[in-house]
């Protein structure tokens, strides 16, 4: 309850979250990768981006539940992949193809 509730601002870093980590972290380590070698570490960062995905949902469950159901937003999980899709995927899929 105001002045207390700090739902929007936690939602709004989990998400800040992702895309510090995934252009920090992710997109530096595939960027001068090449053909078999980028999409192995495509598919590993993936597989761990999952994970991290359903640890932090995980945590930040009551987003879930009643901030994110009151105001209608993506749920935690789609925000995770949204975010790899955007920042990740979306400057990926053309040195993929």
């Amino acid at each position: 309850k105001p002045p207390h509730d700090y739902s929007a601002h936690l939602y709004e870093r989990y998400r800040e979250s992702f895309n510090v980590y995934l252009s920090t972290q992710v997109m530096p380590a595939l960027r001068n990768l090449r053909d078999e070698h980028m999409l192995h570490e495509l598919v590993k960062r993936w597989d761990n981006h999952k994970i991290m995905v359903r640890w932090l949902s995980r945590f930040f469950n009551y987003l879930d539940r009643y901030y994110i159901t009151r105001h209608g937003l993506n749920d935690l999980n789609d925000v995770g992949r949204l975010c790899f899709k955007e920042l990740v995927y979306a400057e990926l899929k053309r040195p993929v193809k």
